[in-house]
């Protein structure tokens, strides 16, 4: 019977991420640190053993006059040369998130050769990255601050795996936390209810005694609830505790509405921390805190600490 052999050619990979934060973003190109070439360096970082830095064009790179934000990428490791894919991405103020803008990614691209000659060669460029029309009361702007996320991920030199057997048994990638989603959604095999104000919601015990201490001792054999199909809650809005049961089920925080305002997210934000703290989910505790430290401002520093 004849078999089958095969081998692998992969490229060395070292990824990594900076922000830059645009402080004052509404005065464009007014800065004091606006190059004469109409750009501001970020600061040195270090990605795969090379250095390099974001060039931010407040007014865009191009004479056309037309209302963009450019945004470079540049090589700064002196006499030195680099292969490497690049991801320019926004942060959503609101969620803390990322979204990619501009990216060479996927099969369809090629990655950029860096090179220190010039400094075209250092430099891979989107001179129209955005529209500054585009940022006006977006998720992307709070506080007059634009942050702009870079991931690097520089590509070394490729080895070649030794040959074996091929095996030709595909495995899946990891589903676990989309199934526990759809358990979520499907409540068919619920054994436990929650009145939270007006709304119900209907979940699994043994999902939730897994993820929370509190709600484990709620469900233990010492607890009344033990034998209660039905809880109510009345100290919770029922948009925080759904927001709760999405973390515990998906390990993740569900979408807010980009039509929030900043107090509304801020104020959603403040009650699901409360709430994780109460329950003893500290990943989602520290999520909270780390999306509204993002949003502090004299405002909320008062409407939290009066």
């Amino acid at each position: 019977m004849a078999s089958t052999t095969v081998s692998s050619c992969t490229s060395q990979m070292v990824q990594g991420t900076y922000r830059f934060k645009i402080c004052q973003f509404s005065l464009g190109n007014l800065g004091t640190d606006v190059n004469t070439d109409g750009f501001i360096r970020s600061g040195t970082f270090r990605v795969g053993g090379f250095d390099w830095a974001i060039l931010y064009y407040p007014e865009g790179s191009l004479n056309e006059g037309e209302d963009f934000i450019s945004v470079f990428v540049e090589f700064m490791s002196k006499y030195g040369e680099a292969t490497a894919l690049v991801d320019l991405r926004l942060v959503n103020q609101v969620t803390g998130k990322p979204k990619s803008f501009c990216a060479i990614l996927g099969e369809d691209k090629i990655p950029f050769r860096f090179k220190s000659d010039s400094f075209t060669d250092a430099t891979w460029r989107d001179e129209r990255f955005i529209r500054r029309q585009a940022l006006k009361d977006s998720v992307y702007v709070r506080d007059d601050r634009l942050v702009i996320e870079c991931a690097i991920t520089v590509l070394g030199e490729l080895r070649v795996s030794e040959t074996k057997p091929l095996c030709e048994v595909d495995v899946p990638p990891l589903n676990a936390l989309r199934h526990f989603g759809k358990m979520l959604e499907d409540t068919s095999a619920a054994d436990a209810t929650f009145r939270v104000r007006k709304e119900t919601f209907s979940a699994h015990r043994a999902v939730l005694a897994a993820r929370s201490p509190v709600f484990l001792k709620q469900f233990s054999e010492a607890m009344k609830e033990k034998k209660m199909s039905h809880v109510t809650l009345g100290s919770m809005e029922p948009a925080v505790f759904k927001a709760m049961l999405h973390f515990i089920y998906t390990d993740s925080l569900p979408a807010l509405d980009d039509d929030f305002s900043r107090v509304e997210s801020n104020a959603v934000m403040q009650n699901l921390l409360a709430a994780a703290d109460q329950y003893g989910l500290q990943r989602l505790k520290l999520m909270c805190a780390r999306i509204l430290c993002m949003n502090l401002d004299v405002e909320n520093v008062l409407v939290r600490c009066g």
